[in-house]
C-alpha cells in the first residue's frame, strides 16, 4: 500500500513537471522548407496549361534576373488540377536547376538537372541534361549526362531545396 502510494505522487508529480513543461515549449507547427515551397506554388500567378487538363504552376528563382546573361535557374513546379472552387491541388513536383553560361561561339552553353518528385519531396526519377543552345532559342546539341549515384541525386536535390 506504501508502495502504491508512493508511486502515485510520484507520477502525479511527474505528470505534472511535463505538464508545465509541455506549456512552456513553443508549440507552434514547424513548417518545412519543402511544405513552405509547395504554399508558394499552390498560389503563385505563374502557371502554364497543358490542354489536357493538368496545369502547371510554378516559382522560380534566377540570379541575375537579366536572361541576358549568364546565370543560374531555378524551378519548383507543380503539375496538379484546379478544383470547381478554384483550389490548386498538386501531385507531382519537378525541380529544374539551370547554369547559363557563354561558349567560344557566343551560343549559350546550359547544364541543366531536373529531378521528379512525390509530394513529399521524395526523388522518383533525375535527369542531365547538356544543351547549347542559340541566343534566339535553336537547340543546337541536347545530351543526356551521367546523373551519379542516389545518395548524390538526393544530395543536390536536398541542397537546392535549401537555397530557395
Amino acid at each position: 500500500m506504501q508502495f502504491t502510494k508512493a508511486l502515485s505522487a510520484t507520477l502525479l508529480t511527474f505528470t505534472l513537471f511535463l505538464g508545465q513543461f509541455a506549456w512552456s515549449q513553443d508549440l507552434t507547427p514547424k513548417i518545412s522548407k519543402w511544405d513552405n515551397i509547395l504554399e508558394q506554388i499552390k498560389i503563385s500567378d505563374k502557371f502554364m496549361e497543358d490542354g489536357q487538363g493538368f496545369t502547371y504552376k510554378y516559382v522560380e528563382k534566377i540570379e541575375p534576373s537579366d536572361r541576358n546573361k549568364p546565370r543560374t535557374a531555378l524551378y519548383f513546379t507543380g503539375k496538379g488540377v484546379v478544383s470547381e472552387d478554384s483550389v490548386f491541388h498538386i501531385f507531382e513536383v519537378s525541380v529544374v536547376f539551370e547554369k547559363w553560361a557563354f561558349n567560344a561561339d557566343g551560343n549559350w552553353v546550359i547544364n541543366q538537372w531536373i529531378f521528379q518528385t512525390n509530394l513529399q519531396g521524395e526523388l522518383l526519377r533525375t535527369m542531365h541534361i547538356h544543351m547549347v543552345q542559340t541566343l534566339d532559342g535553336r537547340v543546337l546539341e541536347h545530351d543526356g549526362l551521367p546523373v551519379g549515384s542516389i545518395e548524390e541525386q538526393t544530395s543536390l536535390l536536398r541542397s537546392l531545396i535549401e537555397i530557395f
